[in-house]
């Protein structure tokens, strides 16, 4: 758990801690741009890395001690009393100031500020968590490839000039190319893990590995018919592990060949079903259109009821996925329109990874996500915060009760990042310093239920400058992009619009060190109000999701789960 700043700021709720901000009214359907006087941002956040979840300091077999009124649990930072009548000791919860009482082996229990707790052995979990070798052997979840081989995927693209020579080829062809290179690099890193190749047009071909349960559907009633695919799926025997199957997957690839329309929705679904009893696998899916045939079509996209039936199937399947612990990821070919507003939702649900991509880039984002390691699925994150604290809720600013929070992470990888910003609900804060503690529930790739605890300790300062001195600029960046972005996705586009024109001021007025790169982050900040600003002038009668374009989706779904990878791209 990472925060902005080395200190926590007790600001003094007076005018100057206010600022102008821009607040945009529609009256009339026009938009009226005015002033409002709002609380000043500051260094008040936190961010969360679940790539945590790799590494391990001290692992119990024992349950944890939870206090009997809030989440928290007691950790070596807590001071532990005897009971008046000698029968153990008792413990005052630091968060909500509960009585807890002690006994029998939970009294004599190692206590620690950061600790792993774990129903298996702890020298398996330990080794099982702690694995930093070039060469996995122990990774055998699958990855499914979704390959879209529908006619506008024979459209040419240009690669390469060889003297005076411009060389094109189809968007189909560039998708092989990319994952063959994959192919390779995969069976020499991990060797056992499993890799199947589905591609989908008219009909949908799930194809395996070549060795066995190759699959294909064309039935129109099949492919609209969502129980009768999720049955399917799992019944399908699981791909070989790339060490013994390579040249098969080489063939079939070579093989894939353009097939009519677009049966997108129905390959997803089969493809995510299909790894079910394999957690922490990864479905990605690589198209140039819109899904036109069986479930999840996108065709006729117009009517408020359209939107519904699309969100409703996308939803399912990003539900469906963090259930059986698979992630997903969307890779949309730049020159089609595949409609991102719904299918990227099941990616940014999922924490997979949504791009627009040049078919000459498809490398480069495969490998992205195949390097993207899967640390727990099933992932819950409490957050618990001290008394007079509150963690704000910017659709809810006036709720300032609200001091532990549980946030469904879902499927997490090596890159996922979550922050929060934390406000006082009081001005009478007697102690110099505070803790936060942070409580991770997930699943390995064993399903073996974890919990890991993590306190954080920190003084306290009432000057803003000295909260501002050393301010971390990444955790303070990847916070207000998420907080825009989540603004975003639940419709509130003025507000977002607003929180980021905020951010951009404070960028503007804040010294950067050197290994930040102020005009990068500032252009990219811009871009997002830019594009925020477009959505909120587009007057049209259409329904909101139906006027984002892939790229207005892109941008939400990149900015709601924003992460320290993101900073590096830009700078």
């Amino acid at each position: 758990m990472e925060s902005a700043s080395l200190f926590v700021y007790a600001y003094n709720h007076s005018e100057s801690e206010e600022s102008d901000e821009d607040e945009v009214v529609v009256l009339d359907n026009k938009n009226i741009n005015r002033k409002k006087r709002r609380r000043a941002l500051d260094t008040n956040v936190l961010k969360i890395n679940f790539k945590c979840l790799q590494e391990v300091k001290f692992v119990t077999s024992l349950e944890p001690i939870k206090c009997s009124q809030c989440p928290a649990i007691l950790t070596s930072n807590e001071t532990l009393l005897n009971n008046l009548d000698g029968t153990g000791r008792k413990w005052q919860c630091s968060y909500c100031e509960t009585g807890n009482s002690l006994s029998g082996e939970k009294d004599s229990m190692q206590l620690a500020d950061d600790t792993t707790y774990a129903s298996e052995k702890t020298e398996e979990i330990s080794k099982d968590i702690d694995k930093k070798k070039e060469i996995d052997n122990e990774d055998d979840s699958i990855i499914n490839f979704c390959i879209d081989v529908s006619g506008s995927m024979g459209q040419s693209v240009m690669t390469s000039k060889e003297e005076n020579k411009t060389v094109y080829v189809s968007r189909l062809d560039a998708t092989k190319a990319a994952i063959l290179n994959q192919l390779e690099e995969l069976s020499k890193v991990k060797p056992n893990i499993k890799v199947g190749i589905t591609t989908f047009g008219s009909s949908l071909d799930y194809k395996g590995n070549g060795f066995f349960s190759r699959k294909k559907i064309r039935d129109k009633l099949v492919l609209n018919d969502k129980q009768k695919l999720l049955k399917i799926g799992p019944r399908l025997s699981p791909p070989q592990a790339i060490k013994s199957s390579l040249s098969n997957l080489i063939a079939i690839v070579k093989k894939c060949h353009l097939k009519g329309m677009t049966a997108l929705g129905p390959a997803l679904l089969l493809c995510t079903s299909a790894t079910a009893k394999y957690r922490g696998s990864k479905v990605i899916l690589c198209t140039d259109g819109m899904a036109n045939v069986g479930l999840g079509s996108l065709v006729n996209y117009t009517s408020e009821d359209d939107i519904r039936k699309a969100e409703e199937f996308y939803r399912f399947v990003s539900t469906y996925a963090n259930e059986i612990g698979t992630s997903i990821s969307i890779l949309a070919i730049s020159g089609g329109e595949c409609r991102l507003a719904e299918l990227g939702s099941v990616a940014a649900n999922t924490n997979g990874q949504v791009n627009i991509v040049d078919p000459n880039d498809l490398g480069e984002e495969f490998k992205a996500i195949l390097q993207d390691s899967i640390v727990g699925t099933h992932v819950r994150a409490t957050v618990v915060l001290p008394k007079g604290f509150y963690i704000r809720d910017y659709m809810a600013l006036d709720n300032k009760s609200i001091f532990h929070k549980t946030f469904d992470i879902g499927t997490a990888t090596a890159s996922t990042e979550f922050t929060l910003e934390y406000g006082l609900n009081t001005t009478n804060i007697e102690t110099d310093s505070v803790k936060f503690q942070l409580i991770i529930e997930y699943k390995n790739k064993k399903g073996s239920s974890i919990i890991r605890v993590i306190e954080k300790q920190m003084k306290i300062t009432r000057d803003r400058k000295k909260a501002e001195e050393k301010i971390d600029m990444n955790v303070w960046t990847v916070n207000a992009m998420q907080q825009g972005g989540r603004l975003h996705e639940r419709g509130n586009v003025h507000l977002a619009a607003s929180k980021m024109r905020a951010a951009k001021s404070y960028l503007d007025h804040r010294p950067m060190s050197s290994s930040f790169s102020k005009n990068f982050v500032a252009q990219a900040v811009g871009d997002y109000i830019d594009a925020l600003d477009d959505e909120c002038n587009d007057h049209s009668s259409a329904p909101l999701k139906a006027k984002r374009s892939d790229q207005r989706s892109k941008n939400l779904f990149t900015n709601m789960n924003f992460k320290s990878q993101n900073l590096k791209e830009l700078c």
